[in-house]
């Protein structure tokens, strides 16, 4: 019986892993109040990030590409809004927020 328990445990492992980077990802967004204009799935100020992420899936350099924008802010690719550079922002909280925007279409 125990060993069902941990079979069981194993196989779903991948799917925490999944939800934990999403939530992380979610919740790094909120510190930062990226939230304040971008939303998962529709268009508040800025566009979602799943339309960012299937935008971006297929070029080779989109992470870097999106690090760049988070991090220099910029206008124009998504409309008129004007999107802040993110000079306050640890670096590694810029890449990890590119990740999750990216690896949204993934999930």
């Amino acid at each position: 019986m125990k060993n069902s328990y941990l079979l069981i445990l194993l196989a779903t492992c991948p799917l925490l892993t999944g939800n934990a980077h999403a939530e992380g990802g979610y919740a790094l967004a909120q510190k930062h109040l990226c939230t304040a204009c971008h939303s998962l799935d529709r268009k508040l100020i800025g566009p979602s990030w799943m339309s960012v992420s299937t935008m971006y899936r297929d070029r080779p350099d989109a992470e870097t590409y999106l690090i760049e924008k988070i991090r220099s802010g910029g206008t124009g690719t998504w409309g008129t809004a004007h999107m802040p550079p993110s000079a306050n922002i640890a670096e590694a909280d810029i890449k990890a927020l590119a990740k999750y925007v990216l690896g949204l279409v993934k999930e």
